[in-house]
């Protein structure tokens, strides 16, 4: 039979108390050595006294007296007698004496002659690991004033949780508070705080036997302000096991006793949240009684109640929540976003709840309903949380969702974007509003695999943006969570050579920048074949299919120019990063990289292999035939004459790829461009590369076609390839 948890705040019966709060009293100078009597506040909780042996001890007390906001005198292991007097030699001194009990020796040295007051009241004690609070006690004595005997009440600068079980079916096994801080201040600060940076740990406190009765001094915590402290109590009642979570208040004050009262009835497990004060432990001097529940009959299929918390489906719904209330309370709303909102109606026991789904990987929401008395906003005296679980879809990769289900890249990207691993029964859809740019392949153990295509060549690949929408529904289509994806939808010239697609066209500009290179839409050689355009075109035309240079890890071409005695490569830097090394997709357009030593292999016959000149035909290393025409052309760039410039048309099976470039520079020295030496940019190896050592025809020396070794500062010309995809678009 399905229980549920009855009550404000789950099974949290709050109660707490202050003992005395007087923390300064007056003895006038001279009286000193006749003794001060030193009595600790005590804890008290229904109307009797609770102090435990351990809470009553007081070692290492020591005294500070402050004259003029500066420290003056220490006083030292000082000893209280069995009558509660503590003698301390300071006739005639005034000023105010501060009494510090049970801190430890590390505490003890931060404090030096002369220290500010101001600074001496910010000490903090702190715990080294997740612990309970040491019973450390404070107190003060103004010596200026004037009166007969004194008494100092030394408060705790710490609180006490209890646990009270008021049911004889009901079992505790295990206690825990979460986010405590583990830091606190030694004196009261003016307003209720925790000391920044403290660090936060949980207390668990499980019983070998479980309990049925009291446990006092189940916990001590500091002196704290905090939202967090969540309260698990994993209890049973008449046997049925059950989980129970709430939070204490915001503010934890030194001193008080905060117990957690639990009962029981039948298979329900109930709780009632009570705040009562007492001082010294005398009788109750007022109590508020708030009682008030969730109306079960309110809350939509799909959306369950567990003591004080409702679950809400990741699915998302929409009711309106009733509640029910014997007295006159304020409720405060949490702040909560615009997919997961708790609006008022204007029925101050009704709210409207308004839930949309929640993306994979989105942690579950929250929402709190604080309960205050009425006209006593301070005081919180329960809460109820709504909670939008998280979505049981597993999601990886790099494909995520903002609050809107949206996730725009903003760039070309293709592959695998996420695998999606639902919960059995579901599955994962793919629609687009265009070409078929997004696929789902399902793998084993319910996975989903999310992956984009590519398609060559494609003349609508001009930066346009695609859209697609991931559904994740039941296997009958109901249930359909929504989720879109889009692109910018990028392409460039390429030729498929045995396999690989080489890019038609040298790099120029940004490497990142689809708008910098030669495209689709606008390639100067589309419908014929590029060596035969090189062999036409003007010398601007032909400077500009030659691209720009490259150095490693410089994503901006450095472009030709002419200072009317030199030609250089504008920009060239004394270093450069590795193009061997780099990864290979970084000087690249998205969904394109450097070319591998295998890349440009199948276009020679050797490591060392000399083209010579003209036309002719060879066999490379994988035993394919090519055929090649070396074309010379004589250029003048920018207004001077460059020389002789060879472009090589390699031909396999009919598919032409032409290689060219414009030399490259081998020094800052604008004097140092090797104009008919190509070395092209080449990743997997950090000290050797391909390159075509040009010459032209007049010298009889050929042109060869090399791997070797050449340093990383010089430039180089990009011809990208396509890093290959899983699957290319129709």
């Amino acid at each position: 039979m399905k229980q549920y948890f009855m009550g404000l705040s789950a099974l949290l019966f709050l109660l707490f108390c202050v003992a005395c709060s007087e923390d300064a009293v007056h003895l006038p100078a001279g009286s000193l050595q006749s003794g001060i009597k030193i009595r600790t506040a005590a804890f008290g909780t229904q109307g009797t006294t609770t102090e435990l042996p351990a809470e009553k001890q007081i070692s290492n007390l020591q005294a500070y007296l402050f004259s003029g906001k500066a420290l003056v005198r220490l006083f030292t292991d000082l000893s209280v007698g069995s009558d509660s007097i503590c003698r301390i030699d300071a006739d005639n001194e005034t000023g105010k004496l501060y009494f510090l009990a049970n801190i430890d020796a590390e505490v003890r040295a931060e404090i030096y002659e002369q220290m500010p007051e101001e600074e001496f009241l910010l000490l903090t004690a702190q715990n080294p690991s997740a612990g309970n609070a040491p019973q450390i006690l404070s107190g003060a004595l103004d010596l200026s004033a004037s009166a007969l005997g004194a008494t100092v009440h030394l408060q705790r600068g710490i609180a006490r949780i209890d646990l009270e079980i008021a049911s004889p079916s009901v079992e505790v096994n295990e206690v825990t508070v979460a986010q405590i801080c583990q830091a606190g201040y030694l004196f009261p600060q003016e307003e209720i705080q925790s000391v920044p940076g403290a660090a936060q740990e949980s207390l668990v406190q499980t019983f070998s036997t479980p309990q049925t009765s009291q446990v006092p001094g189940l916990f001590y915590l500091y002196e704290q302000k905090n939202s967090q402290l969540e309260v698990q109590v994993k209890a049973s009642i008449n046997g049925i096991a059950q989980v129970l979570r709430t939070t204490l208040p915001q503010q934890i004050v030194r001193n008080y006793v905060y117990t957690l009262r639990l009962k029981g009835t039948g298979a329900k497990l109930e709780a009632d949240i009570l705040t009562n004060q007492w001082e010294n432990g005398d009788q109750e001097n007022g109590s508020l009684n708030e009682r008030i529940s969730i109306d079960l009959q309110s809350l939509p299929a799909g959306v369950t109640c567990e003591g004080n918390q409702i679950f809400i489906s990741h699915l998302g719904s929409s009711f309106t929540l009733r509640l029910n209330k014997r007295e006159e309370v304020d409720i405060r709303i949490s702040q909560s976003d615009s997919h997961f909102q708790v609006l008022p109606t204007g029925n101050s026991t009704s709210f409207q709840v308004s839930a949309d789904h929640v993306s994979p990987g989105v942690h579950e929401k929250w929402v709190h309903l604080d309960v205050y008395p009425a006209g006593q906003p301070d005081v919180r005296i329960g809460r109820i949380s709504l909670i939008q679980k998280s979505n049981p879809t597993a999601l990886t990769g790099v494909l995520s969702f903002d609050q809107d289900w949206r996730r725009d890249f903003n760039r070309y990207i293709d592959g695998e974007l996420g695998v999606f691993t639902p919960q059995p029964g579901k599955e994962i859809r793919v629609e687009t509003n265009d070409i078929p740019w997004l696929k789902v392949y399902p793998e084993a153990g319910n996975q989903y695999r999310v992956v984009a295509g590519w398609k060559p060549n494609d003349p609508d690949a001009d930066g346009r943006k695609q859209e697609g929408k991931i559904i994740i529904c039941n296997t009958d289509g109901t249930e359909a969570e929504e989720y879109f994806v889009s692109r910018q939808y990028w392409g460039l010239p390429v030729v498929e050579v045995n396999g690989t697609w080489w890019c038609k066209y040298n790099l120029r500009g940004n490497v990142k920048r689809f708008e910098d290179q030669i495209l689709l839409s606008n390639d100067p050689a589309a419908g014929r074949e590029l060596g035969d355009y090189l062999s036409s075109c003007t010398n601007d035309e032909f400077l500009h299919v030659l691209g720009d240079q490259y150095q490693g890890g410089n994503p901006n071409g450095l472009p030709l120019r002419y200072d009317g005695s030199n030609f250089y490569f504008e920009g060239m830097q004394a270093s450069a990063g590795n193009f061997g090394t780099l990864d290979p997709t970084e000087m690249a357009p998205d969904g394109f990289e450097i070319p591998d030593y295998d890349d440009y292999r199948f276009f020679t016959a050797s490591n060392n292999f000399n083209l010579r000149y003209g036309s002719n035909a060879f066999n490379n290393n994988l035993g394919q035939r090519l055929t090649f025409d070396i074309v010379e052309r004589d250029a003048s760039f920018l207004g001077g004459s460059y020389g002789p410039v060879n472009f090589y048309d390699f031909n396999y099976n009919g598919a032409h790829l032409v290689l060219c470039g414009l030399g490259h520079q081998y020094s800052t020295d604008t004097a140092s461009v090797a104009r008919m030496m190509i070395l092209f940019a080449t990743y997997g190896n950090s000290g050797s590369t391909w390159l075509i050592e040009g010459s032209s025809q007049a010298t009889g020396t050929g042109n060869w076609y090399k791997y070797t070794g050449q340093n990383s500062t010089k430039t180089r010309t990009i011809r990208c390839v396509k890093t290959p995809v899983e699957y290319m678009i129709e």
